[in-house]
């Protein structure tokens, strides 16, 4: 999961102002960058496809537009700015289809994909699903933390799992043909989800509790059942989810290293987070020296 999105400025395509630019990455690992579809799971506040989020070969990101805490009138009204952001910026489009981020990619434009960490927008009423997918909403994200009236968060002590409403979303979102996000979703919720749900679901971004516990860190029984049926998992560097009392550079390594041993590194994704200025922005390289060993 990234941090704000914008356009910062900067040296069109070259990252020479960025930690580990072109010189710390390969010729082979580049061309691979170059030629890949690239999406960002998750990320914030979209300022326009400037030069830096060029620079970082972003095909797409799915961006939070509705915030966690909005209802249904807030998230229209976020939705309604994103579309005013796009119309400003002829080089970016809302992303409705699978196509369509194809499509960016042949044409050198930025696809902005609508999501929300959260479900609180459609209250108790299932309708709003189908009206917020007609206003390009294309991911929904089940819970954020705590109990809502879909399920509960991972921070719930209970972890009471889909509510029967909850089990009712999973089925529309279905219908209408929402992703559904299971980051920030306790482990029953997101076992539950992944057994009823007949499309793949994503972990946008999260940690690995075998590697640094915690409430954002998801076991192995989980990744493996999200990835068994088709989903995705993505890892965050996001520092609250990464700590282990020891001050010094994230585990990257270790992280990529277990996921491969143990699950299908096609199922894995970067799912970085940026929480201030000393962590990498969007258009940094790092991701390409991360991921070097996976085929």
């Amino acid at each position: 999961m990234s941090g704000s999105a914008g356009g910062a400025s900067g040296p069109s395509g070259s990252g020479a102002n960025l930690p580990g630019g072109p010189a710390a990455v390969s010729a082979a690992a580049q061309a691979v960058h170059d030629s890949a579809v690239i999406v960002d799971g998750c990320s914030f506040f979209f300022g326009g496809y400037g030069e830096l989020l060029r620079a970082s070969g972003l095909t797409a990101v799915n961006f939070t537009v509705a915030l966690p805490m909005d209802d249904s009138l807030q998230a229209a009204q976020r939705i309604k700015e994103y579309y005013a952001a796009v119309r400003r910026d002829p080089a970016s489009q809302i992303v409705r289809t699978a196509d369509d981020i194809r499509r960016c990619k042949a044409e050198g434009r930025f696809g902005v994909i609508i999501g929300c960490q959260n479900s609180r927008l459609i209250g108790t009423d299932l309708a709003w699903l189908e009206v917020f997918h007609t206003l390009g909403l294309r991911t929904l994200q089940l819970t954020y933390n705590e109990r809502n009236f879909v399920g509960d968060g991972c921070l719930e002590p209970h972890d009471a799992g889909l509510s029967h409403f909850g089990k009712r979303v999973v089925r529309a979102a279905n219908d209408v043909g929402l992703t559904i996000d299971l980051a920030h979703a306790g482990v029953r919720t997101t076992l539950e989800t992944i057994e009823l749900s007949e499309k793949p679901c994503v972990i946008s971004h999260a940690g690995v509790a075998a590697l640094v516990p915690g409430a954002r860190s998801y076991s192995d029984e989980v990744i493996t059942a999200l990835a068994a049926k088709g989903g995705v998992f993505g890892v965050t560097t996001f520092p609250n989810v990464n700590w282990r009392g020891i001050v010094g550079r994230l585990p990257r390594g270790p992280r990529a290293r277990h996921r491969r041993r143990g699950h299908r590194p096609r199922r894995l994704r970067l799912g970085l987070r940026r929480q201030d200025r000393r962590l990498p922005p969007v258009g940094h390289r790092l991701p390409l020296r991360s991921i070097r060993s996976l085929p």
